[in-house]
């Protein structure tokens, strides 16, 4: 049970990361103007850079979903979680004013990390 929960967030994550990263490489404006920061030719490479980052990331979440074992998945998913938890506090002090994707992203990132959470709360011991 714990797995297939498991795997499920991982390929839906992997797939919200690979859209996500092909909008910040194709038009990495539209994604700084929804956050409310001021555009500028060094912020858009950061943010296509973040794009390649996502698809590296997307692609090995797809391959941990299909090859890992139930530890593996386990680790995966608290990896995931404190991830998930750091974007959330990272992104509460994203300048640029409070807007709504901005509480769109911190309401994202806390049913991420929640839907880790209790993902994981299968079985308990050790292998």
């Amino acid at each position: 049970m714990l797995e297939s929960r498991v795997i499920l967030l991982l390929r839906s994550t992997a797939g919200l990361l690979a859209l996500a990263a092909l909008a910040l490489l194709l038009r990495p404006g539209k994604p700084i103007a929804l956050l409310g920061l001021t555009s500028s030719r060094e912020l858009e490479w950061s943010f296509r850079l973040v794009g390649i980052g996502n698809l590296g990331m997307a692609a090995l979440l797809t391959l941990a979903a299909a090859f890992l074992g139930e530890r593996g998945l386990r680790q995966a998913g608290a990896i995931l979680l404190l991830i998930s938890v750091a974007t959330f506090v990272l992104t509460l002090f994203l300048p640029g004013g409070w807007g709504l994707w901005h509480l769109l992203l911190l309401i994202f990132e806390v049913v991420l990390a929640a839907a880790y959470f209790f993902a994981l709360k299968g079985r308990r011991r050790n292998r």
